[in-house]
């Protein structure tokens, strides 16, 4: 068990980053300020922009909610109740905690703050062995029932075994590699009627009795299965009267037994992959190669992600080869997920690194990784509403590692005022710093009184219509439709083509947007970045056109998505980039791996190969001549998260050219021409071969049957003497 003990030990680190997107430094203009000012209520304030701070100082008879320099010349800041300043987060990593240093996973915990809109994107030789052993339902048709059976199934071989069973504990989980020797070497067989066992029984107790066998709750998992069989389902066990369906229970008592083999039915293939998911264990599968393909079906389809399978040798000599390989396969792959059915109006979404080299995609998984390399994944946050508490706790699992990441959110939008001397009451509402925040249909001070019709505040002088028809009127205040804002809902905020207020980049106040940083015009859909324009080099657009909200807009006669691209005669276009790159892929497409790199001016590029059926929007081709054929690579140019180019490449494609198979065409015609001429003569030779052999046949039998008759008067001319004398 050495081989098992290194795999075990050396087990890669993942790290996993949040990252915030977009965020740049905090300018506060005008625009905010007048933002800021229109608030009445301080969540109002602080959710109106990170910008806009709230003072509670009972004295204080200016704005209450303004930009934070104001604010500070006239309120005493012991009553400024201050924004965040951006969407911030902290990590606790591992080697700075109390956690387990094995710990496989980190960070472990991040305290996250929070904005509605904001996206959060920031770069950033110990085993156990345990043994049981399973046969099938002791009933018929499974197993004979008579009592000589029960007591040696074995007696119609000759031989001796022990009676049969469901399924038996034998060892519970332990370092010591002695003890699970003996104890496998002290298991008798037994025998059951039909070919189908009950593994599947065996797994799921494996699985549900986990406290029970000693599973290590910090470890990865892994339960091998050695067997010459097919299995039993869900629905076999109606043959033995075992109708009941197990929902989790364990029925494996103390001595290891299970206390009602013929009451519950066989677990369901998909049974067992919940469990497998939710105890976070993986299956590796034994078996001879007349039964693997039934095993490698199950691992192709149902249990994909779960479950290996390797062909056992007769004599099982290949065992450890086994469990080594199935141990690797499952470390080279690693997927996350976060549940947030707790916490409704925030998405959650991943981006992997999978090759280590600074290109993330959008996946929560990566697979046949290299077995120590540390993998890098990014969480992208997006709060889409405002939450009603303070915080929540969101937890990111990893499938097969049974450590947990713990986010701790925090929402930026309500107020804590922390130095308020005198709470008020608010008999039906919130206290909003020192403010009542009353229910519908409630209004005063304290939200004491009840509304009853009040509409005087909900109609403009120029409009017939409570709330210009775009609302409804609580409490004498119009509350807008989604798209309106204003007193009286009578202005239309912006919307990009998502049908998004503000392209979700902004606040909407009085149909005016007023943009987040890093964005732009009316309706807020205009990035002021300028990365989307460059490639490897800070040069925009390729010098051929100029950048406009994070886009290039071409010179004519050129386009593309950095300009790279000429209109050519004849619809034949050319592509400024492929020049440069070209060189590159052919002085490295024999050599190319997932970390082949080439440099030049600075500029880091990375090569890869990738699939004929690879699909992308931005790609060149190098064609060459071999002898008679032609050839075709192709290529895809991408940027690097970190100012790198990564170079996709396809494998080779050639064909013959037209002269090839001219030529072809004319030996292949040749040859047919000849190989058909030498074909009649061998037929015609063939026929008249076979019409001389039935001549000659004919004229033998003609022959055979002629008669000759003698002339009576004929006499022959030869006379012939005898020696009496010679002996």
């Amino acid at each position: 068990m050495t081989t098992m003990n290194t795999l075990i030990c050396k087990i890669f680190i993942v790290f996993l980053c949040l990252f915030e997107h977009g965020a740049g430094k905090k300018i506060c203009d005008a625009d905010h300020k007048f933002l800021c000012r229109k608030q009445t209520e301080c969540s109002s304030c602080i959710r109106a922009h990170a910008c806009c701070n709230w003072c509670y100082d009972p004295t204080f008879k200016g704005a209450k909610c303004d930009l934070a320099d104001s604010l500070t010349r006239e309120c005493n800041v012991f009553y400024i109740e201050f924004n965040k300043n951006e969407t911030q987060m902290q990590n606790f990593n591992a080697e700075d905690s109390n956690d387990d240093s094995d710990a496989q996973i980190t960070p472990r915990k991040i305290n996250v703050f929070l904005r509605k809109g904001k996206n959060l994107q920031r770069l950033t030789t110990n085993y156990k062995l345990a043994f049981g052993s399973f046969l099938d339902k002791p009933g018929m048709p499974f197993t004979q029932t008579d009592e000589q059976h029960l007591k040696n199934p074995c007696r119609w071989d000759g031989a001796e075994c022990n009676p049969s069973y469901l399924f038996k504990h034998i060892l519970n989980f332990t370092h010591s590699s002695d003890r699970f020797f003996k104890a496998v070497n002290k298991s008798k067989i037994s025998a059951n009627a039909d070919d189908p066992d009950g593994a599947l029984e065996a797994i799921f107790h494996i699985l549900v009795c986990g406290e029970k066998f000693g599973w290590t709750q910090e470890s990865r998992k892994l339960v091998i299965l050695s067997t010459d069989s097919f299995l039993h389902v869900a629905g076999d066990g109606i043959l033995v009267g075992a109708t009941l369906r197990n929902n989790g229970t364990c029925l494996i008592n103390y001595n290891g037994e299970h206390t009602a083999p013929l009451q519950y039915d066989y677990p369901s293939i998909d049974e067992i992959r919940y469990w497998l998911r939710e105890k976070k264990v993986n299956l590796i599968v034994a078996a001879p190669r007349e039964k693997s393909g039934y095993y490698l079906n199950l691992a192709n389809s149902i249990l994909e992600k779960e479950m290996y399978v390797g062909e056992l040798e007769r004599d099982s000599s290949n065992i450890l080869d086994l469990v080594s390989d199935g141990f690797k396969r499952f470390i080279r792959q690693v997927e996350f997920s976060a549940n947030t059915s707790d916490i409704p109006n925030l998405s959650v979404r991943f981006f992997a690194d999978c090759n280590g080299i600074g290109i993330f995609e959008e996946l929560n998984e990566c697979k046949n990784i290299n077995e120590y390399d540390p993998i890098n994944f990014k969480a992208e946050l997006n709060l889409t509403e405002w939450e009603d508490s303070d915080s929540e706790t969101l937890i990111i699992r990893e499938k097969n590692i049974n450590e947990e990441i713990f986010v701790r959110i925090e929402t930026v939008g309500r107020c804590k005022c922390t130095n308020l001397k005198n709470i008020k009451t608010c008999i039906h509402g919130i206290n909003d710093c020192d403010q009542c925040k009353c229910d519908g249909g409630w209004k005063g001070e304290y939200c004491e009184e009840e509304c009853t019709g009040n509409t005087i505040g909900c109609i403009a002088n120029t409009s017939d219509y409570y709330c210009s028809g775009r609302g409804e009127c609580q409490c004498g205040k119009c509350e807008c439709e989604r798209t309106y804002s204003g007193e009286f809902c009578q202005y239309k905020c912006p919307v990009d083509d998502n049908g998004k207020i503000c392209a979700g980049h902004g606040t909407c106040t009085d149909g005016n947007c007023v943009c987040f940083s890093d964005y732009s015009g009316h309706n807020c859909n205009c990035s002021t970045s300028l990365e989307s324009c460059k490639f490897g080099t800070d040069v925009l657009c390729n010098n051929k056109g100029t950048c406009s909200c994070n886009e290039c807009q071409c010179d004519d006669n050129f386009f593309g998505a950095y300009c790279e691209k000429l209109k050519g005669e004849n619809q034949v276009d050319e592509n400024l980039l492929c020049k440069n790159f070209d060189s590159i892929v052919k002085d490295n497409q024999e050599n190319i791996d997932d970390t082949s790199t080439s440099t030049a001016d600075n500029i880091t590029t990375y090569l890869k190969y990738v699939s004929q059926n690879y699909i992308c929007s931005q790609e060149c081709t190098i064609v060459s001549f071999e002898g008679n054929d032609r050839c075709k690579l192709r290529y895809c140019y991408e940027k690097t998260d970190f100012g790198g180019i990564q170079l996709l490449v396809t494998p080779k494609y050639c064909s013959k050219t037209a002269q090839a198979y001219g030529i072809n065409l004319a030996i292949g015609l040749f040859t047919a021409i000849v190989g058909v001429g030498i074909l009649f003569i061998f037929i015609k030779k063939w026929q008249i071969s076979k019409l001389d052999q039935a001549e000659f046949k004919k004229f033998q039998a003609s022959k055979a049957s002629e008669t000759i008759e003698s002339n009576p008067l004929y006499k022959s001319p030869l006379t012939s003497y005898r020696n009496p004398l010679k002996r």
